[in-house]
């Protein structure tokens, strides 16, 4: 005979800067969980929400932006693993990456604010990035290396090895060619508002 396990949930509303940032350790999806598969017509939606989103709000973001649901639950060892949202969530640290590479030339500041914020943290005890996010053993060392590991000048990206890495790459390109597309049309000042916007 089988024995039922009560578990009770607890939703919480959180922006998508608040649950990266309060992962330490990182947010986990579990080895089992599929490959990302985001395509170029789901990354294209959630810019162009992101996009009309940041031009309804105006200078000042005080209204929400429902992302949709993420499920994470604690494991054995009390890490954060993600049950739900895994697409929707690296798809978004995806587009912050490359917030961050665009801004850093402007404000480095800020740059240096989303790498550590939101992308990855230093851990002086194992003396290692650590990413906030940690797709599964397919993805993960791909991702941490486009993805969430500083960009330093001598920074040299990796090579994709599987199906989902390339489809990692190009929504990162389309968000890099997206980004730039924009800022060439204002000047730095524009161009940096526009960006902490976004």
């Amino acid at each position: 005979m089988a024995a039922i396990i009560k578990q009770s949930y607890t939703p919480e509303k959180k922006s998508i800067g608040d649950l990266l940032s309060m992962t330490n350790p990182a947010i986990i999806v579990p080895d089992w969980q599929r490959n990302y598969s985001w395509r170029a017509e789901h990354v294209e939606t959630l810019w162009n929400d992101v996009l009309r989103f940041s031009e309804k709000s105006g200078q000042t973001l005080t209204d929400e932006y429902f992302f949709g649901s993420v499920v994470l639950v604690n494991g054995a060892d009390q890490r954060l693993l993600l049950l739900d949202g895994q697409q929707r969530l690296a798809t978004s640290t995806i587009l912050l990456s490359t917030i961050r590479d665009a801004i850093m030339p402007l404000d480095a500041v800020t740059g240096g604010y989303i790498q550590n914020t939101w992308l990855s943290g230093f851990d002086p005890i194992r003396q290692a990035q650590i990413q906030k996010i940690r797709l599964n053993i397919y993805d993960r060392d791909f991702f941490k290396r486009l993805v969430s590991d500083p960009r330093p000048a001598e920074y040299i990206e990796p090579q994709p090895e599987h199906a989902s890495h390339n489809l990692i790459a190009a929504a990162r390109n389309f968000f890099v060619k997206s980004i730039s597309a924009t800022i060439a049309k204002l000047d730095q000042s524009a161009a940096n508002a526009w960006l902490r916007r976004i």
